[in-house]
């Protein structure tokens, strides 16, 4: 979530690890996730407000979540180590029978919103 503007990577890209995980396995299907030494993920529910404020008191917190509890326009609160939290916003996927594989997401980052437990 440091990334400015943020772009999407490959796990394999070496050194730098995800925040946020898109992974499609056949056998317990499609699924956003988080490494835990890298962060926190939390699933919003309908009538909790997506904003800095929701995300930076919520403690629901979750490895993943499959892509089957989610609908268009689902909210994931992410705070990473590095400080900074973020609102998913779940989009969409690819549609079935697609050559490509894929997650539609928005995206807000408050970059450094966690404040350090020493300040």
């Amino acid at each position: 979530m440091g990334d400015d503007p943020l772009k999407p990577r490959d796990l394999d890209d070496g050194g730098i690890p995800s925040e946020l995980t898109y992974l499609n396995t056949t056998i317990d299907g499609a699924n956003l996730g988080i490494d835990e030494p890298n962060g926190k993920l939390a699933l919003l529910d309908k009538s909790q407000k997506g904003s800095l404020k929701t995300c930076r008191v919520e403690t629901r917190f979750t490895d993943d979540v499959a892509l089957k509890q989610l609908a268009p326009g689902s909210r994931l609160c992410l705070q990473t180590t590095s400080g900074h939290i973020a609102l998913v916003t779940y989009r969409g996927h690819a549609p079935q029978g697609d050559p490509s594989d894929y997650v539609k997401l928005d995206v807000t980052v408050w970059r450094d919103a966690i404040e350090s437990e020493d300040g």
